[in-house]
């Protein structure tokens, strides 16, 4: 039994020879790879967006008295504002699923701790 596969690509689409399980998990991390870089290019990272505005809002802040700086800023104010509140909710979504999934002694929470870990060490 050949357990090994090989890839070729056709039409930029990454083709795998192997078993239909082997193309699936195949499949699967190719359509992961592209949500992620789609989401990347379309939204970017909010920690940047959040930076990039932060930054324009502080420069702004000598020229609020002018009428057209003002609207400005407080358009910039409330997408700080929006993409504070995306954040927080990823966070309760994160602090959901550790509460439901938590300290038992399940793959989610070793991955979890591991993934932590490795943060920390990296800071």
């Amino acid at each position: 039994m050949k357990s090994a596969t090989k890839s070729s690509t056709l039409d930029g689409e990454k083709m795998v020879h192997g078993g239909p399980a082997t193309n699936r998990v195949a499949k699967l991390d190719q359509c992961r790879r592209d949500l992620k870089l789609w989401s990347k290019t379309k939204y970017g990272s909010r920690k940047e967006q959040l930076l990039t505005l932060s930054k324009r809002l502080e420069e702004m802040q000598g020229n609020i008295d002018q009428p057209r700086y003002l609207i400005e800023a407080e358009a910039i104010s409330k997408s700080i504002d929006d993409l504070w509140k995306i954040e927080e909710q990823w966070k309760q979504q994160s602090r959901i699923n550790w509460l439901s999934a938590g300290d038992k002694d399940t793959k989610f929470f070793h991955l979890s701790t591991i993934q932590r870990r490795q943060k920390n060490i990296g800071k």
